[in-house]
């Protein structure tokens, strides 16, 4: 019984032993935290603001330090478009949300199964829009970390 060791794309390797093939990556991806931060958000007010993740990525989790409402969009337009649409309404089809939590506490969504985010605008960034409500009864500095994993090169 022969080893011989092929190469499959660059990020895979494998064995292949007798009839066997075992197939391994060769780069193990790990999750990274992508953070940003609305400062003195008055009570009921909206931040619209980006956070640095990926052209490509799965969520994983979206993390706040106090009460607010959440909404990850794959472009700003998408985000301007929906900014009207109340806590508890669905949004509309195409609407380019990817994701949305509410928090009454300091807390963390987390996303089971993953959902997969991209950013949509017609030259592709790393930016990844999103808008922050602060649901408090006061101005407060809300900070808003999101889970990644990078799925595509930037």
């Amino acid at each position: 019984m022969s080893t011989q060791y092929v190469e499959i794309y660059p990020q895979l390797s494998s064995v292949v032993v007798g009839d066997t093939v075992q197939v391994s990556p060769l780069v193990q991806a790990r999750s990274t935290t992508a953070t940003v931060t609305a400062s003195s958000l008055a009570a009921d007010a909206t931040a619209n603001l980006s956070v640095t993740a990926h052209k490509g990525y799965v969520l994983y989790s979206i993390t706040a330090s106090q009460p607010c409402r959440v909404r990850l969009y794959t472009d700003a337009a998408s985000r301007t478009a929906d900014a009207a649409r109340g806590q508890f309404q669905t949004p509309t089809a195409n609407s380019g949300l990817i994701a949305e939590a509410i928090f009454v506490s300091a807390g963390t969504v987390n996303y089971t199964p993953a959902v997969y985010g991209y950013n949509n605008e017609s030259t592709p960034t790393t930016t990844a829009p999103i808008a922050v409500d602060n649901t408090g009864s006061s101005a407060q500095t809300i900070n808003v970390s999101l889970t990644v994993l990078q799925l595509e090169a930037d």
